[in-house]
């Protein structure tokens, strides 16, 4: 049921004014997008990289965290009573000044310069830059040792107000940093970097056999049979990485009552947990190319930022706008949802578990309404029969039988590494995150719904 009051004029125009003013308050490029390529191009990573120049190797060695760091915060995962994300991966706090730290090569028009950064031991890294700005006519790849894995052109569209910008994950414990800039413009690139995140967990474990990552046997990729109907659905689907680049989550773009392309994203409120979603980032369209095995030569894209529109720990939802709108031509979707609270007749769950490639789930008896985490019937429950989730999928839309998101994931009661025996999965529910504690950060209804028009249902849109 609607909790809004009814509308009335004043309260309609004033609402409409502060949607068009925070919208534009967060862009700062609104098409702003890095392809994040899974490749075998093997220019990267060759001693003359993308550019093929005689660069100097420049090397900058960081030790490896403590170790009794990592096992005491898994301790804390483990033992916590509340669900907590897909943890990979300890942060490790530096000060890099990339520019002063490359040795540069220049020809009649450009300055080119190659960097890397070791951490030994590390199975993945990714970095952070508290100072970022990139010039026009800049271009800056990204990539690891043996050149899989490549972001970019990383160019001045990546700019924004915060000067703030993160990688992708590469696999392995090296990663390197190659810059062309316009000779008369090297002052003007700034790129500091102020984190580093070191894998501990191997979320590429089967990417050289085969597979890409360590989630369970059972997952079905989301490009197999199982998936061919909801192509449009799985472009709205996201990995999500936090502002340290040490946890995993998942996510779906959502759409609006108006048909507006405000880039509003749904997850869960446990991946939260004291973040800074302004740094976060997002992976979309990140499956493999074939149903099994998974395969390479993909180019999944890069977003970088967003701001928290309302979250409510009921349900367990919280909804994000990207600071960045999806191109018209990048190929990703809206989800469309229904707010009917009764339960569907069949669901799909569409995912990241533990950080690998796009699965899809399905259950195709109607989800059970259950009291998780209160004496109210706040979540669904599926039953998997094929596929399921794991760690790393919290915050992945859950579908209903009209490809509607009625829920997203909170947790699940599988005994711990079972994930292929019991295959079950607890999803806050649309229809209380939609009324939720009633005020507009703790509800779906003022952001979904702005004009209040009682809508019930949307269907998912370019």
């Amino acid at each position: 049921m609607n909790s809004k009051p009814p509308i009335n004029q004043p309260n309609f125009m004033k609402n409409i004014f502060l949607i068009i003013l925070t919208s534009a308050l967060i862009y700062s490029e609104v098409f702003a997008q890095t392809v994040h390529s899974y490749t075998t191009r093997a220019r990267f990573s060759t001693m003359r990289g993308n550019f093929d120049k005689p660069f100097k190797i420049n090397q900058y060695s960081i030790a490896p965290p403590d170790t009794n760091n990592i096992i005491r915060k898994e301790r804390e995962d483990r033992l916590s009573k509340d669900v907590k994300p897909f943890r990979f991966a300890e942060a490790i706090g530096v000060s890099i000044d990339v520019i002063k730290n490359i040795s540069w090569i220049a020809d009649s028009n450009f300055l080119y310069g190659k960097f890397s950064i070791k951490v030994n031991q590390a199975k993945s890294l990714s970095i952070n830059f508290d100072k970022f700005f990139v010039p026009e006519n800049t271009q800056i790849f990204i990539y690891n040792k043996d050149g899989k894995i490549v972001t970019g052109p990383i160019t001045s569209n990546e700019n924004n107000l915060l000067q703030i910008w993160g990688s992708g994950v590469y696999q392995g414990d090296e990663l390197t940093i190659e810059i062309r800039v316009p000779n008369n413009d090297l002052k003007k690139l700034h790129l500091n970097i102020n984190n580093v995140a070191y894998g501990y967990k191997d979320i590429f474990a089967n990417y050289d056999y085969g597979g890409f990552g360590r989630s369970a046997a059972c997952e079905i990729n989301v490009i197999c049979p199982l998936g061919n109907d909801w192509a449009q659905e799985r472009n709205s689907v996201v990995l999500i990485l936090n502002q340290n680049g040490t946890v995993w989550c998942s996510g779906s773009l959502i759409g609006n009552t108006c048909n507006i392309n405000v880039p509003y994203l749904l997850t869960a409120n446990h991946c939260l947990s004291g973040e800074d979603v302004t740094k976060w980032r997002f992976i979309f369209q990140y499956w493999s190319l074939q149903c099994a095995p998974s395969q390479d030569n993909l180019n999944a894209l890069l977003f970088n930022g967003s701001v928290l529109r309302a979250n409510y720990s009921t349900s367990d939802f919280a909804l994000l706008q990207l600071n960045q709108t999806p191109a018209a031509n990048s190929g990703m979707t809206y989800a469309g949802w229904s707010r009917n609270a009764g339960a569907a007749q069949s669901t799909v769950a569409i995912h990241h578990p533990e950080g690998d490639v796009m699965k899809i789930a399905t259950d195709a008896n109607p989800p059970i309404a259950v009291a998780w985490y209160s004496g109210t019937a706040n979540h669904w429950r599926a039953h998997f029969q094929q596929g399921t989730v794991e760690p790393g999928s919290s915050g992945s839309p859950f579908f209903d039988q009209n490809h509607r998101i009625v829920g997203q994931l909170h947790g699940n009661q599988n005994t711990l590494g079972n994930y292929c025996t019991e295959q079950i999965g607890e999803y806050g529910k649309f229809d209380v995150s939609w009324a939720g504690g009633g005020t507009s950060t703790t509800r779906l209804s003022d952001w979904l719904d702005p004009f209040n028009s009682g809508t019930m249902a949307t269907n998912t849109i370019n």
